[in-house]
């Protein structure tokens, strides 16, 4: 009977400890175009977001799907973004090659977007991506050694694909990395296009080589029968206080 207590105990706590995790790693190299110290032309490079597990798209607020967005170059979009400490916060973490630290964000601009470019008459035939990041100047320590970061811009460019599932339409962020969990060939968008600033305003720029999307949610039928064993131990727990 304690073995089974146990038992129960351990499954319980492995189960509330389960959580699905939606992240997007970018691969590539430095190129020459990075000033900043401890990376040279040609490392390897990647950087890495992962949402939080609480964000609600708030139409109008912090989520924007259009045919054309008025003002702007962007043609078909999926964009979700965290523009206040009032609406539910976007980025979980940020770690790249040689970062120490946690991000935490300053609230004023934590952007994510999925989109095709309008170049004057005509629509890139590649969809991108882009992520934007401000880290919090006093409670954000994200940093290379000493050196904090201070903005982050990551584009790339998802080679060979022109639409994603739910690109254009799809409200939950959610959904739409779960429908498109994969890696994907990239390539830079335009010009140096990826690049993370630091606190002396030297940058790491690197070019993007592979675009890395994940969704780790737990099966329903594994979380089910976790349950069932707990939800067994926990009458044999209270059987046992009774006697």
């Amino acid at each position: 009977m304690k073995k089974l207590i146990l038992i129960a105990a351990t499954l319980l706590f492995a189960l509330s400890a389960r959580a699905s995790s939606y992240s997007i790693t970018i691969n590539g190299t430095i190129n020459s175009s990075s000033t900043a110290s401890g990376y040279s032309v040609g490392d390897a490079f990647s950087f890495t977001i992962t949402l939080t597990s609480t964000f609600v798209t708030i139409a109008g607020t912090n989520f924007d799907c259009s045919a054309n967005y008025a003002g702007e170059s962007k043609k078909v979009f999926n964009e979700w973004g965290c523009y206040s400490s009032l609406q539910p916060a976007l980025l979980e973490s940020i770690s790249f090659t040689g970062s120490t630290g946690t991000y935490v964000s300053d609230y004023s601009y934590d952007d994510l977007q999925f989109l095709k470019w309008n170049e004057g008459a005509s629509v890139t035939t590649d969809l991108f991506l882009m992520v934007l990041a401000t880290p919090n100047g006093t409670s954000s320590t994200l940093a290379v050694g000493s050196n904090k970061v201070t903005y982050i811009d990551c584009e790339a460019a998802f080679s060979g694909y022109d639409t994603l599932n739910g690109f254009g339409s799809e409200t939950n962020v959610y959904t739409f990395f779960t429908d498109n969990s994969d890696t994907y060939t990239a390539s830079t968008f335009a010009g140096d296009g990826t690049h993370i600033v630091l606190a002396d305003s030297t940058t790491i720029v690197f070019t993007p080589t592979s675009i890395v999307i994940t969704s780790s949610v737990p099966e329903p039928a594994t979380d089910a029968a976790l349950a069932g064993l707990g939800a067994l131990g926990a009458v044999a727990f209270f059987r046992r206080r009774r006697k």
